[in-house]
């Protein structure tokens, strides 16, 4: 996927959470803009990009059952982002991405990835991985095509992230849309069609 070269936002002096939030909201606003302007993706493996000069922290997740325990190292002092897809098996699942490196994610149990159900949709190339006892979907990986180019991709879905923990309220995450239904992958601040909030 090709990003583009956006400067870090950095909140050094800012004072009060109010600021803080503003300034994020600013700049998030200015990230959708720039990628309509210029016409190229900016993607949630960007957005991570972007913030990796910040210290990563180690944030544990799981499925409702807990058969499926995994840790996943991501930095939320920035651009706190995360997006949803119209396609009907995002939509169907309720998968909300971010994008990490496959390094940042360790499986805790089961003890292989191999014990854990794979759904692989369109081709064997899509892996979407889930609890077999209670059903919730928890990492997917794999690689698609877009604009003529194979574009390898690493997510964990952010509602199986456990709350409370401590650095970590995913009601901070920005929402953005893809619409991967028509498998454009530009994100846009609003849901695309067959999609939903």
């Amino acid at each position: 996927m090709t990003y583009i070269n956006i400067p870090t936002l950095t909140l050094t002096g800012v004072d009060n959470i109010r600021s803080a939030s503003t300034l994020r909201k600013t700049y998030r606003s200015n990230l959708i803009q720039t990628s309509r302007s210029t016409q190229q993706p900016v993607s949630c493996a960007f957005i991570m990009a972007a913030a990796a000069e910040s210290a990563k922290q180690t944030f544990d997740g799981s499925c409702h059952c807990g058969f499926i325990r995994y840790t996943a190292a991501f930095s939320t002092t920035e651009l706190p982002m995360a997006s949803k897809c119209n396609c009907t098996i995002c939509l169907k699942q309720g998968y909300t991405a971010i994008r990490i490196p496959p390094a940042d994610f360790k499986l805790i149990t089961p003890g292989s990835k191999a014990e854990v159900s794979n759904y692989q949709m369109r081709s064997k190339d899509i892996n979407k991985y889930f609890c077999s006892k209670c059903g919730i979907h928890c990492w997917a990986h794999g690689q698609y095509e877009y604009q003529g180019q194979q574009h390898k991709f690493f997510t964990i879905n952010v509602l199986t992230l456990d709350q409370p923990q401590q650095g970590l309220d995913v009601r901070d995450f920005k929402i953005v849309y893809t619409n991967g239904r028509d498998d454009a992958f530009e994100p846009a601040d609003h849901p695309f069609p067959g999609g939903m909030l």
